[in-house]
């Protein structure tokens, strides 16, 4: 039978590389759940707060606050953002780590601590409903 068929409707929602403030980054997870059908799948990059502590971010956090604008979104809590959002299954991965090559490399790097603090990272996420 043609048509559209709920028990097998899904989407992957991707988000990446957006400068938006907390409120609405809690708002895009949520309202992305809401809207979304069972087995639906969010994958998303997100900054860890040691972003924001980086010599070169220094002017646009000073003239962000200067302004009274929110500072882009960080968290350190990505798991604790998706799970308050409606999505389960959370799994969190930084880059370079082994489970981070979703298949794509022959063989994977060896783990290296460069001595970076350790909210200087990116998350990557997949979440699913």
């Amino acid at each position: 039978m043609a048509g559209f068929d709920d028990a097998r409707a899904r989407a992957a929602i991707v988000g990446t590389g957006r400068w938006i403030a907390a409120s609405d980054a809690e708002s895009l997870v949520h309202d992305a759940a809401a809207l979304s059908a069972g087995r639906s799948t969010f994958l998303a990059d997100i900054f860890g707060t040691g972003l924001l502590t980086l010599e070169g971010m220094a002017p646009l956090v000073a003239a962000r606050r200067s302004a009274g604008r929110p500072l882009p979104f960080c968290t350190d809590s990505p798991e604790a953002l998706f799970r308050a959002g409606g999505w389960r299954n959370a799994v969190v991965v930084q880059a370079g780590q082994p489970a981070a090559n979703f298949g794509r490399l022959t063989r994977t790097l060896e783990a290296k601590d460069a001595g970076q603090q350790s909210n200087l990272c990116t998350h990557l996420v997949t979440a699913a409903l």
